[in-house]
């Protein structure tokens, strides 16, 4: 009997640990790396061409890189971020 345990303790701690890792750390999930793009924090409307850019310039390096590494992915994201990597290298 106690092997049973054991063994529904072990699969359950594998299969919760498991989706522990299949989520990412998306910076595009980070508001307040993402906040600054949009025109308020309801993060509906993004700002002008310029002002992203800017925005873009402001960011540390690693993020900026984290960023636009994202961005080369688009369909992964929502549209609204669509839109901000569109904006951020247009195609």
């Amino acid at each position: 009997m106690k092997i049973k345990i054991v063994s529904i303790v072990a699969a359950t701690l594998l299969l919760t640990g498991g989706v522990s890792f299949a989520q990412t750390d998306s910076i595009m999930d980070d508001k307040t790396v993402m906040g600054p793009f949009f025109t308020d924090e309801t993060m509906a409307t993004l700002r002008t061409d310029e002002e992203v850019q800017a925005e873009l310039a402001k960011m540390s390096p690693e993020n900026r890189q984290k960023f636009i590494e994202e961005c080369k992915k688009p369909a992964e994201h929502e549209q609204m971020y669509n839109e901000l990597c569109k904006k951020i290298s247009p195609q």
